[in-house]
């Protein structure tokens, strides 16, 4: 797991595949954050301004003082499909 500098801005980035590992664009892109008590912070649905080609969405995300979690959240066909992952953040 990456630790980043407080107050830093990262990019973070999602792939999304289909059943024949074609990337493919999901009919809804959510990304959604949560304190470390798994508690929501913050939710943006993602419009085209985010998608760099088929199926890659990236975010720019200003790092705060405490860890925190990210979840992307899309739907296809009405299907859900999560990727979570832990922004690990210090002073230094």
């Amino acid at each position: 797991m990456a630790k980043y500098q407080t107050g830093n801005t990262i990019y973070l980035e999602a792939m999304f595949f289909n059943r024949n590992n074609q990337l493919y664009n999901p009919d809804l892109v959510k990304i959604i954050f949560y304190d470390i008590n798994q508690e929501e912070i913050k939710e943006v649905t993602l419009d085209e301004s985010y998608k760099l080609s088929t199926g890659i969405y990236q975010y720019k995300y200003k790092v705060n003082n405490e860890d925190e979690f990210y979840e992307w959240y899309v739907e296809f066909d009405g299907e859900p499909d999560l990727k979570r992952k832990r922004i690990s953040s210090s002073f230094i």
